[in-house]
């Protein structure tokens, strides 16, 4: 389990991430892309290699699993 504090950070995955949102609401903001609004309950999948920004404003628990070195389609 992680926990991210209320703030905005910049942030890219090295490997395949996933996560699943337990508490708390922010958003991640892929490079180049649209806000993605995460709550309570709400799972994101990241590719490996995605760029962007969190942006947390209730502090966020998640259960997260990280695949370094898994490849994707």
């Amino acid at each position: 389990m992680r926990e991210r504090g209320a703030g905005e950070w910049p942030y890219t995955t090295a490997g395949l991430e996933f996560c699943q949102i337990l508490s708390g609401h922010g958003s991640f903001v892929p490079e180049g892309g649209e806000p993605i609004p995460l709550n309570s309950g709400d799972v994101i999948l990241f590719y490996p290699r995605t760029a962007g920004r969190w942006i947390v404003v209730e502090t966020l628990k998640e259960l997260s699993l990280a695949l370094p070195n898994a490849s994707y389609l």
